[in-house]
């Protein structure tokens, strides 16, 4: 199951939780919201925040390139491959 219907799951479940369970009167709801709520707000509460690593203002006509380094060292497998 990918990440993107992870997300969507929990949303589903906690707004269920709120709807049913605690507009509603539904315990298992209530207890599924609950769960669900605690488990969003915990892993909010434990990611590591995001830091700025460059910032520069561009003019009309600059564009930006992204690029990915890997800091690992090449296996010998992939040494041999080139």
């Amino acid at each position: 199951m990918s990440l993107v219907r992870l997300g969507t799951l929990g949303a589903t479940l906690r707004r269920r939780g709120i709807r049913d369970g605690l507009l509603g009167g539904s315990r298992p709801w209530l207890a599924v919201g609950g769960l669900a709520w605690a488990s969003f707000l915990l892993r909010r509460l434990m990611a590591r925040p995001e830091i700025v690593v460059y910032r520069q203002e561009l003019k009309p006509d600059e564009y930006v390139v992204v690029r990915h380094t890997t800091d690992t060292p090449m296996t010998v497998r992939a040494r041999r491959a080139r």
